[in-house]
């Protein structure tokens, strides 16, 4: 049973690194799910731009998917923030079988995160064969969980709680 890993980030007061971890043989599903949820003319779920009630009918949604999230949170400055929790997500994925590791595209981040990834190969076996994706949202729509996810826990509160059951961190 391997895994793919999909991670988003959310900047509110402090930085939150998401990472979603869905079993290989239910990507495809659930990428159909997500893709279902579109509106028309919509090119990809950015959930910032989702009104409430969407929000909730999209939660309700994800949570209804065989996905399970972590959350890792660090302050300070976004680059070292970045990858520490970068780092902490490589940690507590690391007895994981991971197959994929998808990143929301970022541009400077993107090599940073590769310069993370090498540096963690030692303390993360998997790290030696994965290779770290950066993809754009609309590339792959199982960023759009992470985003989501990572959204309503910043978000506190109800949003919170409504996702609870899915997650950890």
């Amino acid at each position: 049973m391997s895994m793919h890993v999909f991670v988003d980030e959310s900047v509110r007061r402090d930085y939150l690194l998401c990472a979603v971890t869905v079993e290989a043989r239910h990507v495809r599903m659930c990428r159909k799910t997500m893709l279902s949820l579109r509106q028309p003319g919509q090119r990809r779920i950015h959930f910032v731009n989702e009104r409430p009630d969407r929000r909730k009918c999209l939660l309700d949604r994800i949570i209804g998917l065989p996905v399970k999230a972590q959350f890792f949170c660090a302050s300070g400055k976004h680059v070292p923030a970045r990858r520490s929790c970068l780092q902490e997500a490589m940690v507590a994925l690391a007895d994981q079988p991971v197959r994929r590791f998808v990143l929301e595209a970022g541009d400077a981040e993107d090599r940073r995160d590769r310069q993370t990834a090498t540096a963690m190969a030692a303390k993360v076996p998997w790290l030696g064969t994965v290779y770290l994706e950066h993809l754009r949202p609309f590339e792959e729509p199982l960023l759009w969980i992470p985003d989501a996810l990572a959204w309503a826990h910043t978000a506190g509160g109800e949003w919170r709680q409504r996702i609870a059951e899915i997650t950890s961190g």
